[in-house]
Protein backbone atom coordinates (compact mmCIF):
# COMPACT_ATOMS: atom_id res chain seq x y z
CA UNK A 1 0.00 0.00 0.00
CA UNK A 2 1.53 3.21 -0.91
CA UNK A 3 2.26 6.04 1.87
CA UNK A 4 1.30 9.57 1.50
CA UNK A 5 3.38 10.38 4.97
CA UNK A 6 5.66 12.68 3.90
CA UNK A 7 8.40 13.13 6.93
CA UNK A 8 9.89 17.36 7.54
CA UNK A 9 13.60 18.12 8.23
CA UNK A 10 14.10 21.81 9.43
CA UNK A 11 17.38 22.89 8.15
CA UNK A 12 20.21 23.33 10.46
CA UNK A 13 18.10 21.83 13.14
CA UNK A 14 20.16 18.69 14.60
CA UNK A 15 17.66 16.42 16.10
CA UNK A 16 17.89 14.63 19.65
CA UNK A 17 16.45 11.39 18.37
CA UNK A 18 17.79 10.36 14.95
CA UNK A 19 16.14 8.74 12.12
CA UNK A 20 12.60 10.97 13.32
CA UNK A 21 11.58 13.99 11.39
CA UNK A 22 11.05 17.17 13.47
CA UNK A 23 7.21 16.26 11.90
CA UNK A 24 5.67 14.28 9.53
CA UNK A 25 2.34 15.35 7.02
CA UNK A 26 -0.53 13.43 6.22
CA UNK A 27 -4.35 13.93 5.45
CA UNK A 28 -3.84 17.29 6.14
CA UNK A 29 -2.71 17.37 9.10
CA UNK A 30 0.74 18.15 10.64
CA UNK A 31 2.50 15.56 13.66
CA UNK A 32 4.61 17.82 15.13
CA UNK A 33 7.65 15.41 17.11
CA UNK A 34 9.35 16.52 20.32
CA UNK A 35 11.14 19.46 19.89
CA UNK A 36 14.12 19.37 22.20
CA UNK A 37 15.78 22.75 22.48
CA UNK A 38 19.15 22.33 20.34
CA UNK A 39 21.93 24.47 19.62
CA UNK A 40 23.37 23.82 15.98
CA UNK A 41 26.88 21.66 17.42
CA UNK A 42 24.03 19.69 19.12
CA UNK A 43 24.08 20.99 22.53
CA UNK A 44 21.24 21.67 24.07
CA UNK A 45 20.52 25.36 24.36
CA UNK A 46 20.62 27.02 27.61
CA UNK A 47 20.97 30.73 26.77
CA UNK A 48 18.79 33.32 23.82
CA UNK A 49 22.09 34.51 22.90
CA UNK A 50 22.93 31.35 21.59
CA UNK A 51 19.34 31.10 19.04
CA UNK A 52 20.24 31.01 15.26
CA UNK A 53 16.97 32.53 14.64
CA UNK A 54 14.99 35.27 15.96
CA UNK A 55 15.67 36.09 19.92
CA UNK A 56 12.92 36.84 22.42
CA UNK A 57 13.60 40.26 23.63
CA UNK A 58 15.97 41.25 26.18
CA UNK A 59 15.76 41.40 29.92
CA UNK A 60 18.10 42.47 32.66
CA UNK A 61 20.85 40.38 33.72
CA UNK A 62 21.00 38.86 36.84
CA UNK A 63 21.76 35.72 38.85
CA UNK A 64 18.19 34.82 38.92
CA UNK A 65 17.47 35.40 34.78
CA UNK A 66 20.65 33.94 33.55
CA UNK A 67 20.91 30.94 35.58
CA UNK A 68 17.10 29.72 36.16
CA UNK A 69 14.71 31.69 34.29
CA UNK A 70 16.91 31.99 30.94
CA UNK A 71 17.15 28.52 29.99
CA UNK A 72 13.35 28.10 30.33
CA UNK A 73 13.10 31.02 28.43
CA UNK A 74 15.42 30.44 25.64
CA UNK A 75 14.31 26.71 25.50
CA UNK A 76 10.37 27.77 25.24
CA UNK A 77 11.62 30.32 22.29
CA UNK A 78 13.12 27.87 20.51
CA UNK A 79 10.37 25.17 20.71
CA UNK A 80 7.51 27.89 19.30
CA UNK A 81 10.38 29.25 16.90
CA UNK A 82 11.02 25.69 15.56
CA UNK A 83 7.28 24.85 15.09
CA UNK A 84 6.57 28.11 13.37
CA UNK A 85 9.49 27.40 10.91
CA UNK A 86 7.54 23.66 10.23
CA UNK A 87 3.92 25.73 9.30
CA UNK A 88 5.84 28.59 7.47
CA UNK A 89 7.42 25.88 5.20
CA UNK A 90 3.39 24.72 4.49
CA UNK A 91 2.45 28.01 4.23
CA UNK A 92 1.13 28.20 7.35
CA UNK A 93 1.94 29.91 10.86
CA UNK A 94 1.18 28.92 14.51
CA UNK A 95 -2.71 30.43 14.17
CA UNK A 96 -3.04 26.35 12.43
CA UNK A 97 -2.14 24.80 15.86
CA UNK A 98 -4.55 22.53 16.99
CA UNK A 99 -3.00 21.41 19.92
CA UNK A 100 0.72 21.40 21.62
CA UNK A 101 1.29 19.62 24.75
CA UNK A 102 4.76 21.05 27.00
CA UNK A 103 6.32 18.97 28.80
CA UNK A 104 7.95 20.69 31.54
CA UNK A 105 10.99 19.71 34.01
CA UNK A 106 10.01 21.90 36.98
CA UNK A 107 6.49 23.45 36.68
CA UNK A 108 7.55 26.28 39.19
CA UNK A 109 8.77 28.17 35.85
CA UNK A 110 5.43 27.81 34.14
CA UNK A 111 5.29 31.53 34.10
CA UNK A 112 8.64 31.90 32.01
CA UNK A 113 7.42 29.57 29.44
CA UNK A 114 3.38 31.34 30.11
CA UNK A 115 4.90 34.87 28.73
CA UNK A 116 6.76 33.44 25.67
CA UNK A 117 3.51 31.64 24.57
CA UNK A 118 2.00 35.03 24.93
CA UNK A 119 4.23 36.55 22.51
CA UNK A 120 4.71 33.87 20.03
CA UNK A 121 0.79 32.82 19.68
CA UNK A 122 -0.66 36.37 20.82
CA UNK A 123 -4.67 36.89 21.00
CA UNK A 124 -5.03 33.56 19.71
CA UNK A 125 -3.07 30.89 21.48
CA UNK A 126 -4.04 27.19 20.40
CA UNK A 127 -5.08 24.87 22.93
CA UNK A 128 -2.35 23.20 25.15
CA UNK A 129 -1.60 20.72 28.41
CA UNK A 130 1.07 21.29 30.25
CA UNK A 131 2.42 18.31 32.05
CA UNK A 132 5.36 18.05 34.83
CA UNK A 133 7.74 15.26 34.10
CA UNK A 134 11.05 13.94 35.69
CA UNK A 135 13.10 14.76 32.49
CA UNK A 136 12.36 15.89 28.77
CA UNK A 137 16.10 14.57 27.62
CA UNK A 138 18.52 12.20 28.43
CA UNK A 139 21.65 14.77 29.60
CA UNK A 140 18.52 15.82 31.87
CA UNK A 141 19.63 19.51 30.63
CA UNK A 142 16.72 20.27 28.84
CA UNK A 143 13.92 21.99 31.09
CA UNK A 144 10.89 22.02 27.87
CA UNK A 145 9.91 20.07 25.36
CA UNK A 146 7.09 20.61 22.77
CA UNK A 147 5.21 18.57 20.81
CA UNK A 148 1.86 18.87 18.89
CA UNK A 149 -0.59 18.54 15.83
CA UNK A 150 -1.66 20.91 13.19
CA UNK A 151 -3.28 22.00 10.12
CA UNK A 152 -1.44 21.29 7.02
CA UNK A 153 -2.34 23.99 5.04
CA UNK A 154 -1.51 22.96 1.61
CA UNK A 155 -3.12 19.62 1.65
CA UNK A 156 -6.32 20.79 4.12
CA UNK A 157 -9.25 19.75 1.87
CA UNK A 158 -12.31 21.53 4.48
CA UNK A 159 -13.34 24.83 4.26
CA UNK A 160 -12.56 25.89 7.26
CA UNK A 161 -9.81 26.56 9.02
CA UNK A 162 -9.03 26.05 12.89
CA UNK A 163 -11.59 28.49 14.59
CA UNK A 164 -11.25 29.20 18.29
CA UNK A 165 -14.72 27.59 20.22
CA UNK A 166 -16.45 30.54 21.95
CA UNK A 167 -19.75 29.88 23.66
CA UNK A 168 -21.37 30.41 26.38
CA UNK A 169 -20.48 27.04 27.88
CA UNK A 170 -16.84 27.87 27.24
CA UNK A 171 -15.11 28.36 31.20
CA UNK A 172 -12.30 30.86 31.08
CA UNK A 173 -8.93 29.34 30.78
CA UNK A 174 -6.52 29.04 33.82
CA UNK A 175 -3.42 30.85 31.59
CA UNK A 176 -2.68 31.55 28.27
CA UNK A 177 -4.39 29.15 25.75
CA UNK A 178 -7.40 28.32 24.11
CA UNK A 179 -10.27 25.53 25.68
CA UNK A 180 -10.94 24.67 22.95
CA UNK A 181 -10.70 24.75 18.65
CA UNK A 182 -12.70 23.53 15.86
CA UNK A 183 -10.80 22.57 12.22
CA UNK A 184 -13.02 21.41 9.63
CA UNK A 185 -15.38 18.97 11.20
CA UNK A 186 -12.87 18.44 13.98
CA UNK A 187 -12.80 19.12 17.84
CA UNK A 188 -10.01 19.81 19.76
CA UNK A 189 -9.50 20.29 23.43
CA UNK A 190 -7.06 21.48 25.89
CA UNK A 191 -6.17 19.56 28.88
CA UNK A 192 -8.86 20.63 31.27
CA UNK A 193 -8.48 20.62 34.95
CA UNK A 194 -10.98 20.97 38.00
CA UNK A 195 -10.56 24.59 38.45
CA UNK A 196 -13.76 26.58 38.85
CA UNK A 197 -12.86 29.50 36.75
CA UNK A 198 -16.56 31.11 37.10
CA UNK A 199 -16.18 31.66 40.70
CA UNK A 200 -13.73 34.36 42.57
CA UNK A 201 -10.28 32.81 43.27
CA UNK A 202 -10.69 30.04 40.76
CA UNK A 203 -11.24 27.21 43.44
CA UNK A 204 -9.92 24.40 42.82
CA UNK A 205 -12.41 20.87 43.39
CA UNK A 206 -11.24 19.65 46.41
CA UNK A 207 -14.03 16.49 47.28
CA UNK A 208 -17.91 15.53 46.73
CA UNK A 209 -18.98 18.78 48.51
CA UNK A 210 -17.66 21.04 45.65
CA UNK A 211 -20.02 19.63 42.87
CA UNK A 212 -24.18 19.38 42.45
CA UNK A 213 -25.94 16.17 43.50
CA UNK A 214 -25.15 14.42 40.16
CA UNK A 215 -21.48 14.45 40.75
CA UNK A 216 -21.85 12.37 44.44
CA UNK A 217 -23.06 8.70 43.02
CA UNK A 218 -19.55 7.46 44.35
CA UNK A 219 -20.10 9.56 47.93
CA UNK A 220 -20.87 6.80 50.85
CA UNK A 221 -21.00 8.82 53.58
CA UNK A 222 -18.21 7.30 55.31
CA UNK A 223 -14.91 9.36 56.18
CA UNK A 224 -12.46 7.12 54.72
CA UNK A 225 -13.75 6.40 51.72
CA UNK A 226 -15.07 9.53 50.91
CA UNK A 227 -11.63 11.22 51.89
CA UNK A 228 -9.90 8.86 49.54
CA UNK A 229 -11.96 8.69 46.66
CA UNK A 230 -13.49 11.99 46.89
CA UNK A 231 -11.26 14.17 45.16
CA UNK A 232 -10.65 11.84 42.28
CA UNK A 233 -14.17 11.13 41.88
CA UNK A 234 -15.32 14.78 42.25
CA UNK A 235 -12.49 16.27 40.03
CA UNK A 236 -13.15 13.79 37.10
CA UNK A 237 -17.03 14.18 37.21
CA UNK A 238 -16.10 18.71 37.34
CA UNK A 239 -13.99 18.13 34.20
CA UNK A 240 -15.89 16.22 31.92
CA UNK A 241 -19.19 17.55 33.01
CA UNK A 242 -17.44 21.13 32.08
CA UNK A 243 -16.06 19.55 28.47
CA UNK A 244 -19.57 17.43 27.60
CA UNK A 245 -21.01 21.26 28.03
CA UNK A 246 -18.84 22.60 25.42
CA UNK A 247 -18.94 19.97 23.06
CA UNK A 248 -22.91 20.32 23.35
CA UNK A 249 -22.62 23.91 22.72
CA UNK A 250 -20.95 23.27 19.76
CA UNK A 251 -22.90 21.00 17.52
CA UNK A 252 -20.88 17.86 18.88
CA UNK A 253 -21.36 15.77 22.26
CA UNK A 254 -19.40 13.16 24.48
CA UNK A 255 -21.28 10.47 21.88
CA UNK A 256 -18.93 11.98 19.03
CA UNK A 257 -15.38 12.02 21.12
CA UNK A 258 -12.94 9.92 18.91
CA UNK A 259 -9.90 9.47 21.69
CA UNK A 260 -9.28 10.93 25.06
CA UNK A 261 -5.90 11.80 26.78
CA UNK A 262 -6.00 11.67 30.89
CA UNK A 263 -3.03 12.35 32.26
CA UNK A 264 -3.29 11.64 36.56
CA UNK A 265 -0.86 12.32 39.24
CA UNK A 266 -1.57 8.77 40.93
CA UNK A 267 -2.08 5.59 38.85
CA UNK A 268 -3.87 4.48 42.19
CA UNK A 269 -7.10 6.68 41.40
CA UNK A 270 -7.23 4.45 37.99
CA UNK A 271 -10.11 2.50 39.40
CA UNK A 272 -11.83 5.01 40.48
CA UNK A 273 -11.36 7.76 37.72
CA UNK A 274 -12.56 5.21 35.40
CA UNK A 275 -16.35 4.64 37.27
CA UNK A 276 -16.53 8.23 36.41
CA UNK A 277 -15.43 7.95 33.10
CA UNK A 278 -17.65 5.32 32.08
CA UNK A 279 -21.19 6.89 33.63
CA UNK A 280 -19.94 10.00 30.80
CA UNK A 281 -19.62 6.83 28.43
CA UNK A 282 -22.14 4.31 28.32
CA UNK A 283 -23.93 5.17 24.64
CA UNK A 284 -19.90 4.76 23.06
CA UNK A 285 -16.34 3.77 23.92
CA UNK A 286 -13.53 6.91 23.08
CA UNK A 287 -10.45 5.21 22.10
CA UNK A 288 -8.84 6.12 25.60
CA UNK A 289 -5.24 6.47 26.97
CA UNK A 290 -4.18 7.24 31.17
CA UNK A 291 -0.58 8.10 31.97
CA UNK A 292 0.82 9.04 35.46
CA UNK A 293 2.91 12.21 35.30
CA UNK A 294 4.78 13.46 37.83
CA UNK A 295 2.83 16.89 37.65
CA UNK A 296 -0.50 17.44 36.89
CA UNK A 297 -2.27 21.10 36.12
CA UNK A 298 -1.95 23.33 39.70
CA UNK A 299 -1.42 22.22 42.99
CA UNK A 300 -4.27 19.67 44.16
CA UNK A 301 -5.12 19.16 40.97
CA UNK A 302 -5.39 15.51 40.50
CA UNK A 303 -5.96 15.12 36.80
CA UNK A 304 -6.03 16.23 33.47
CA UNK A 305 -8.20 14.99 30.59
CA UNK A 306 -8.39 16.55 26.83
CA UNK A 307 -9.61 15.25 23.63
CA UNK A 308 -10.62 15.01 20.45
CA UNK A 309 -13.65 14.38 18.99
CA UNK A 310 -16.49 15.10 15.51
CA UNK A 311 -19.08 17.80 14.80
CA UNK A 312 -22.04 16.70 14.40
CA UNK A 313 -22.31 18.48 10.96
CA UNK A 314 -19.20 17.13 9.83
CA UNK A 315 -20.27 14.35 7.60
CA UNK A 316 -17.95 12.30 8.32
CA UNK A 317 -18.57 9.12 10.53
CA UNK A 318 -17.01 8.26 13.37
CA UNK A 319 -17.12 4.49 14.46
CA UNK A 320 -15.35 2.18 17.20
CA UNK A 321 -13.23 -0.80 16.41
CA UNK A 322 -14.01 -3.00 19.33
CA UNK A 323 -12.86 -6.24 18.24
CA UNK A 324 -9.62 -6.73 16.96
CA UNK A 325 -7.62 -10.19 16.61
CA UNK A 326 -5.49 -11.26 19.53
CA UNK A 327 -6.27 -7.97 21.43
CA UNK A 328 -7.46 -7.63 25.18
CA UNK A 329 -11.31 -7.67 24.67
CA UNK A 330 -13.09 -4.34 26.48
CA UNK A 331 -11.82 -3.31 28.75
CA UNK A 332 -14.48 -0.25 29.31
CA UNK A 333 -13.40 1.53 26.38
CA UNK A 334 -12.62 1.45 22.46
CA UNK A 335 -9.63 -0.34 21.03
CA UNK A 336 -9.18 2.51 18.81
CA UNK A 337 -11.92 4.85 17.37
CA UNK A 338 -12.00 6.12 13.75
CA UNK A 339 -13.53 8.99 11.77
Amino acid sequence: MGSNIKPIYLPNCPQMYLGYPHATIASGFCFISGMVPLREDGAILTHSNELAMDKPPAEPSSVNTDVLSEPVRSQSWWGYSSIEAILHSLDGDLRDVLRTHQYQKDKRYYSIHENVRKIKTGKTPPPSSGIGVIDTSPDGQAWITIDGIAIDPKNWKFNSRRKIIRNPSIIKSTSHYSRAVSAGPYIFTSGHIPIDTTKPDNPLISGFEDVPEEGRFLQVDTSHSDTVNGPIAAQTWFVYNTIKNMLEDSKSSLDDVVSITVYLQDMNDYVTFHQVHTSFFSNCSPALSVTQFDKVGHKGTLIEIELTAMQNEGGLVRNDITKVENLTPDAGHSSLATA
